[in-house]
């Protein structure tokens, strides 16, 4: 009888192994990992701390400069606009300063210079995502505000964001940097001229002023663009690296499918054999072992 126990523990031990060798397969089958816990490797379990830790910043880079790169390209769109404005105001006011034209026409090219004034504002004060662009810091808030005809800025210096780790820059412009600096801004220089040409003048000095401004806006709209480029190129390095890591990740805790497959039929066969010795084992009586 002792044989009999000991054959019977020997088949139980076999048939519990086969079943945590299934569990096991199966669960890397399933999720295709190779650990279960920390316990199961100590060491690559660190590993993978580190590298889920570096993947997670890197994800946050991506998506930050994501959203960055979003409010930069409104900006530059804005700025587009407003260049074609100025555009438009240089050449009205070029064309007011010629002394063959009449009252009249000075009256009407000063309307249409008040037009345009008013839409360079409200490009100068526009959104995105509910925020100011042109406003700083201080972005809950328009970036210019037109009190009895004079239009002040009420902004801030704008905030730095980083994109990749130890890179920053500026989040963008700010109004006065763009449009000029309050009493020598691209509105004061259209006010000038229209109230020039509005009296039957010859605005020579808005002219003047009004192309300054204009160069000036063109100029720092190309910081715009070369931030985005900046920013392209921090995500593809972003990209690049979440790429390594996530290989890193996978040759530490991926499961082999192959070998876990072959592991799970082979505990299949194993324990459907044990399972059945039991059942013959567990059927014999104490006859069966005694001599015929």
């Amino acid at each position: 009888m002792r044989a009999d126990l000991s054959l019977t523990s020997n088949l139980v031990d076999a048939i519990r192994n086969a079943k945590e060798t299934q569990d096991e397969a199966i669960q890397q089958l399933s999720s295709g990992k190779r650990l279960r816990s920390i316990s199961d490797d100590p060491a690559a379990a660190a590993q993978l701390i580190g590298l889920h830790s570096s993947s997670a910043a890197l994800d946050a880079y991506t998506a930050g400069t994501a959203t960055v790169r979003a409010r930069f390209a409104a900006a530059d769109s804005a700025l587009a606009t407003g260049v074609q404005l100025a555009t438009r105001a240089v050449s009205l006011a070029v064309s007011g300063s010629n002394g063959t034209v009449s009252a009249a026409e000075r009256q009407s090219i000063a309307s249409e210079l008040q037009g345009v004034q008013d839409q360079l504002l409200a490009t100068a004060n526009s959104q995105f995502n509910g925020r100011y662009l042109f406003s700083g810091e201080a972005d809950s808030s328009p970036a210019f505000a037109s009190v009895n005809g004079a239009v002040t800025y009420q902004g801030s210096h704008p905030a730095t964001v980083e994109i990749a780790d130890g890179v920053q820059i500026a989040n963008g412009q700010a109004g006065n940097a763009l449009f000029g600096s309050d009493g020598s801004n691209i509105f004061d220089a259209l006010s000038g001229m229209i109230q020039s040409l509005s009296s039957n003048s010859s605005p020579q000095n808005s002219v003047a002023a009004l192309q300054s401004s204009l160069n000036q806006l063109i100029t720092k709209r190309v910081s715009y663009g070369s931030a985005m480029s900046a920013m392209d190129d921090a995500v593809t390095s972003a990209t690049d690296s979440k790429q390594r890591v996530d290989t890193e990740q996978n040759q530490i805790d991926g499961a082999d499918m192959t070998t876990a497959a072959s592991a799970l039929t082979q505990a299949q066969v194993a324990q459907s054999a044990a399972s059945a010795a039991f059942s013959k084992v567990a059927s014999m009586s104490l006859f069966d072992y005694l001599p015929r």
